[in-house]
C-alpha cells in the first residue's frame, strides 16, 4: 500500500463560493457553490 506524504484535505466553507439557492431537501437547503482556486506566483 502507498503512503501519502501530504494531509487529507479539509473542506471549509471559505474555501467556496456559494451562489443561487437550488431548492430544499429534508435535511437543509441547498445551494450552488464553486470551489475558490488557489493561485500561487
Amino acid at each position: 500500500p502507498s503512503q501519502h506524504s501530504q494531509e487529507e484535505k479539509r473542506w471549509v466553507l471559505s474555501d467556496f463560493d456559494v451562489g443561487k439557492a437550488l431548492g430544499r431537501g429534508k435535511f437543509g437547503h441547498v445551494y450552488l457553490a464553486r470551489e475558490k482556486r488557489v493561485t500561487t506566483l
